[in-house]
């Protein structure tokens, strides 16, 4: 009946009233289902409408009805609007756990119906933005970067986003897949933070801010995301993770030394007490921290090295870090510094990755840490590999061998404080260099005589 009113200031007004009407019955359902016909648009616009109203509070219905009312007629890119523009208005409320967790739900959704859209080309571009926030500014961040002076049906919100084309010109700022899992993750670290903290407390909503935050309280993982997704420095998670793992290995040594000096003392016993011995000599090997059972998005495994729980947690995230920064020799750097800082022996697979991928620095480490014995046992194994390579590739063999860290390594065992083993290294390391490069040369000689 209403699509038959002539005019159309009376048809949008009864299109009000029975939105109003049936929003007021909590008529939800029987309202999404309502076949319009050729009014959708003029009903889409009374719903968008009241979402933008600033009266309307965070949780009110209208923005799941308005949701529904566009994905049950396969409106997805207006759907997608809808919650981009719902999940800002979240933003700019009072942050607390329930709606951070709306919030969450809301960015999902959205990136789910950006991908659910057909054309792959819609963009969404946030009219009247600024490039970058006003500096030094008590407002809230999202207010600075949304404000905007909307025409006269736009009054009361300050921000629209509007459908876009990928070729057409930005005025604003360009919202895509990528924009929205940024907004995402924070929200979800946001709301991991928040669960965290003992009393309650807003948390931070700069991205630097949420990774220190996320590293004291041991998210690990979430720090982690956010330094992926927001190309953020990992040292200071690097680091962290380090001191855990080095903290759980003292731990258990100190437990196990304790363990086998009951267990000596208890040979003569039989009983009860030399079983419980046993199994707690058994549990040191099975019982893990909290933090690594709840880190473990990022665990690479592999059979080129035996490592304990908590440092595949390390390994993993060493190991994306190289691959998105393979000539980073900070990553490396940081972890073995964190263990020679407490006089502690690199593991096996960590000596082995750092000589791999950056021998010199490693060598430089260990002479800033007095440790030439480590240094020399370093080098000697690459040599080692090194000779099999010149024997097997002949003349299309690579030296990489960091001939400055390695003349500063010898001249500085060689001073006369040093032991007499050290020395003794230092002349046998001496000698296997060059026999290397003799054994190099008359393979590259061999070669062109060939030709």
């Amino acid at each position: 009946m209403i699509s038959r009113n002539p005019g159309n200031d009376d048809r949008s007004m009864c299109l009000r009233e029975l939105i109003s009407q049936m929003m007021a019955k909590k008529k939800h359902r029987e309202f999404i289902e309502l076949n319009f016909g050729a009014l959708v648009y003029a009903v889409a616009e009374i719903l968008e409408r009241d979402c933008l109203a600033t009266f309307m509070n965070w949780d009110d219905p209208i923005f799941q009805v308005t949701y529904s009312f566009y994905t049950l007629r396969h409106m997805y890119p207006n759907a997608a609007r809808l919650y981009i523009e719902y999940s800002f208005r979240l933003s700019a409320e009072a942050q607390s756990k329930n709606l951070l967790e709306k919030r969450c739900g809301v960015l999902a959704t959205a990136i789910g119906l950006v991908q659910m859209s057909e054309d792959e080309e819609v963009k969404f571009d946030l009219i009247g933005t600024v490039p970058e926030p006003p500096s030094r500014s008590n407002e809230p961040l999202i207010r600075q970067m949304y404000r905007v002076d909307m025409p006269s049906s736009h009054k009361k919100s300050e921000y629209k986003v509007v459908v876009k084309k990928k070729k057409e010109q930005i005025e604003g700022k360009l919202i895509d897949l990528s924009f929205l899992r940024q907004e995402h993750l924070k929200a979800e670290a946001r709301l991991a933070l928040a669960q965290k903290y003992e009393t309650y407390s807003v948390p931070p909503d700069d991205p630097e801010e949420i990774v220190s935050q996320s590293i004291k309280y041991k998210l690990y993982d979430m720090a982690f995301s956010m330094i992926i997704s927001y190309k953020l420095e990992p040292y200071e998670l690097l680091e962290a993770v380090t001191f855990e793992c080095l903290m759980m290995d003292h731990e258990e040594q100190e437990l196990r030394n304790e363990v086998e000096f009951r267990l000596n003392k208890a040979d003569d016993v039989l009983g009860e007490v030399t079983k419980e011995l046993r199994r707690a000599k058994v549990s040191l090997e099975t019982e893990k921290p909290d933090w690594v059972l709840e880190n473990r998005a990022f665990l690479v495994y592999t059979d080129d090295y035996t490592l304990k729980p908590y440092w595949m947690v390390l390994y993993g995230y060493l190991t994306f870090c190289l691959q998105i920064n393979p000539g980073d020799s900070n990553l490396l750097r940081t972890v073995t510094y964190k263990s020679l800082e407490y006089s502690k022996p690199l593991p096996d697979w960590l000596l082995e990755l750092h000589v791999n991928h950056h021998l010199g620095d490693l060598l430089a480490c260990f002479i800033e840490f007095d440790e030439l014995e480590y240094a020399f046992d370093a080098l000697d194994k690459f040599l080692a590999n090194q000779m099999k390579d010149v024997q097997k590739n002949q003349e299309n063999s690579t030296l990489p061998i960091p001939f400055t860290i390695v003349d500063q390594l010898l001249a500085y065992a060689e001073l006369e404080k040093r032991p007499i083993d050290i020395k003794q290294k230092a002349q046998t390391t001496r000698t296997k260099i060059t026999n290397l490069m003799k054994l190099y040369s008359n393979m590259v000689k061999t070669a062109q005589l060939s030709y």
